[in-house]
């Protein structure tokens, strides 16, 4: 499976949250927080998966200290889960 997120669609961390609840097709009991999102990504996502995070440089800025723990976890999720990969446009 492969999925784009764009930076312009992102404006906040629930924003983050929403769309990758859509995009992932996450069940309604998604708790939208990064400890939800790993459960939801070693457990309930069909791999391989493949992210590709369109305009990042825009939410870095608009996302501030959250886009530096984002990128935090989605390492940690690289080196945990062999099928995963993100990529960073």
């Amino acid at each position: 499976m492969e999925i784009s997120i764009d930076g312009n669609s992102i404006a906040n961390e629930a924003e983050f949250h929403k769309i990758l609840k859509q995009e992932l097709e996450l069940p309604h009991y998604y708790g939208e927080n990064l400890d939800a999102l790993w459960d939801c990504l070693t457990g309930w996502v069909d791999l391989p998966l493949k992210v590709i995070w369109l305009n990042y440089k825009i939410d870095q800025k608009k996302l501030g200290d959250f886009s530096v723990r984002i990128e935090s976890f989605f390492n940690d999720v690289c080196i945990n889960i062999n099928e995963f990969e993100i990529e960073y446009r």
